[in-house]
């Protein structure tokens, strides 16, 4: 594997005219310092509906007011930055952004995180509205749970007619622990239109990490980890919202058979909305952790089929996402499971059929040292790509590393490296919507920068 960094054009500019470049080549890269110079790193990405520009969020240091949220819009076709936005709470504490959104006509962003509300609230949720034209800030909507304690929004989702936009996390409670809290806000106005709490039987630690809303716009669920108390410990809990009215639907728990650390991570909808899927990592009496997958009926939250994928009989397997394209004809889940060599990690693609679980295919791929945070599917559900960070041995470098699936079973690996020797961190990635570009955005070390955003487009 080869660092491509010697075709990357200074972003901002034109290829010249020629031939095509080759599937895997990078097309531009934008960098994003932060005037301190210190730690910036990207979290979430989203490209707009007609594909014309790419948006990042995350965590940007500056002198005096610590981490901000730094958002940046990017030229889609020239990698040129058009705007940026960065948020500062009056504590002038650390603002983190988590998660982005934008709205299916493509005119607000809304961006998620965790942000320092002072000595009175403790860190709270803080949504921002953006003007996705301008950067512009059109509300901020700010959530500090009843226990004032730490208060974190993970992840957002708009709902399909724009109106809505769905915040979760976790929230510090009274004397319940950390709790699930979601929001509904007017993408509008910014008003809460309810908050919906949930509290698990072990009154202890509950973390919501993805949240999904129905094609219908009738129901928002949320899944993540939660205390069962000291029989079950940890368990998946996903949990069914009415989006008209906060009011719970079901919850739908599972424990695995070692009873220890079980916890999802993604929620996805099926095109039709008849089920959840589910995702998350499973702790089990003999062969480490695994990859646990599950369908429910949407109605009433009962199991339509779970699976479970282990890479090697003891090893650990973490899932990462769960994704389902446009197209409606696949479930796709990525993760990072053991490697071959003994210092290594593998990439861990599966594929499953919405319908009945059956497992379409379940591949691994395998850079050394390979940590995989970050999936991408296109809408028509022929391109897949999971990407994060693998060890380039040959330059004594930390590199972002993608590995796109198309059909095929060895994937196209695709690699962007800034400095030998130096780290480069993937953390999220998105296809463009015809499905012939891939954007992935990280954390990347600069020469005298410290950490950097460094967003990167390759020809899919």
């Amino acid at each position: 594997m080869s660092a491509l960094v010697g075709v990357v054009p200074a972003a901002g500019t034109e290829r010249a005219a020629g031939p095509a470049p080759a599937a895997g080549t990078i097309l531009w890269v934008n960098r994003r310092s932060g005037p301190g110079a210190g730690f910036d790193g990207a979290r979430s990405l989203v490209v707009s509906p007609d594909g014309s520009m790419v948006f990042v969020t995350g965590a940007s240091e500056r002198p005096g007011t610590g981490l901000d949220y730094l958002t940046e819009a990017i030229d889609a076709s020239t990698g040129a930055t058009m705007w940026t936005s960065r948020f500062n709470a009056a504590a002038s504490g650390d603002d983190s952004a988590t998660a982005l959104a934008i709205t299916p006509d493509g005119s607000s962003l809304f961006v998620t995180g965790s942000s320092d509300g002072g000595a009175s609230t403790g860190l709270d949720y803080a949504t921002v509205s953006l003007n996705a034209a301008t950067g512009a800030v059109r509300w901020v909507r700010r959530y500090n749970g009843p226990g004032s304690g730490a208060d974190g929004g993970t992840a957002l989702v708009v709902s399909p007619d724009g109106a809505t936009v769905y915040v979760t996390g976790s929230s510090a409670g009274v004397a319940s622990g950390a709790d699930y809290a979601t929001q509904a806000i007017n993408t509008a106005s910014g008003a809460v239109r309810w908050v919906r709490r949930y509290n698990g039987p072990g009154n202890g630690a509950d973390t919501a990490r993805s949240v999904a809303v129905t094609p219908d716009g009738a129901t928002v669920v949320v899944t993540g980890q939660s205390d069962g108390g000291s029989v079950t410990g940890a368990d998946y809990a996903t949990e069914a919202i009415s989006a008209a009215s906060g009011v719970n639907a079901w919850v739908a728990r599972f424990d695995g058979q070692a009873h220890g650390t079980d916890g999802a991570v993604g929620v996805a909808t099926a095109t039709d909305g008849s089920r959840v899927f589910v995702t998350g990592t499973v702790k089990t009496v003999s062969a480490g952790d695994n990859i646990g997958t599950f369908a429910y009926n949407t109605t009433t939250g009962s199991v339509v089929w779970q699976r479970s994928f282990s890479q090697t009989a003891t090893g650990d397997d973490e899932a990462v996402a769960i994704g389902v394209p446009a197209s409606g004809d696949k479930v796709v889940v990525n993760g990072s499971g053991p490697g071959t060599s003994s210092d290594s990690t593998d990439f861990e693609m599966l594929v499953y059929d919405p319908a009945t679980g059956t497992k379409i295919r379940g591949n691994a791929v395998e850079p050394i040292g390979a940590v995989d945070r970050a999936l991408a599917v296109s809408d028509d559900g022929t391109k897949i790509a999971e990407g994060g960070q693998f060890v380039d041995i040959g330059t004594n470098s930390v590199d972002y590393y993608v590995a796109e699936w198309s059909g095929t079973t060895r994937p196209r690996g695709m690699e962007y490296a800034a400095l030998a020797g130096g780290t480069d961190s993937g953390y999220a990635a998105a296809f463009s919507p015809d499905g012939t570009r891939l954007y992935v955005t990280g954390q990347s070390e600069g020469t005298s920068t410290g950490y950097d955003y460094a967003t990167v487009a390759f020809i899919a």
